[in-house]
């Protein structure tokens, strides 16, 4: 699975959690990314005999802040002392976390007390070689992160520069007003 974790004998090698997560509220009633998310980790969780004592939802929460609710709440719950669940199972590692400082430091903390976190997509050996490909593959989704935002802020630059609002709601005294157009939504 991951990195060689401390051995900690109320932990159950069998028991894990699921957590999932799409970056907007948006994904997550429009999309089905949460429910194939749920799919691919519970095929994989079957495959190797792992038991599933929770899922965690996270619908719409950056993965580059580590203060989500939902996120906080599963790591206080698999490292409280009556916990004895052993793996976190996630899509991917993005999933996890999109900042791989972050990254490394929750996944530290939680090797420590037994607990390894797994990408079902990314699936990663034991030793040097299998740390290496977790890097990179934090580090890419950091960078992806990085790029989306660079974007998206020139494309919120661009649109007020044309005299378009951004956001959900016009400035007082104004209304909105749908347009089309090339350069348009």
């Amino acid at each position: 699975m991951a990195r060689t974790r401390a051995t900690n004998p109320k932990r159950d090698l069998r028991a894990a959690v699921v957590y999932l997560r799409v970056s907007t509220g948006r994904q997550a009633r429009n999309d089905m990314s949460l429910p194939a998310q749920r799919a691919a980790i519970t095929s994989f969780a079957g495959a190797r005999g792992l038991r599933i004592a929770n899922v965690y939802t996270e619908p719409g929460a950056s993965g580059r802040d580590d203060n989500r609710p939902v996120f906080r709440e599963m790591l206080q719950d698999v490292l409280s002392a009556s916990s004895t669940v052993s793996t976190i199972l996630v899509l991917t590692l993005s999933r996890f976390m999109r900042d791989s400082m972050k990254s490394q430091l929750h996944k530290r903390q939680l090797r420590a007390n037994g607990v390894d976190v797994v990408a079902v997509q990314q699936e990663v050996v034991d030793g040097p070689s299998g740390q290496l490909m977790e890097n990179v593959f934090e580090a890419f989704d950091q960078f992806e992160s990085e790029i989306i935002g660079d974007r998206t802020r020139r494309a919120m630059a661009e649109n007020a520069r044309r005299g378009f609002a951004n956001g959900s709601r016009p400035p007082f005294g104004y209304q909105r007003e749908r347009v089309s157009g090339p350069w348009v939504g």
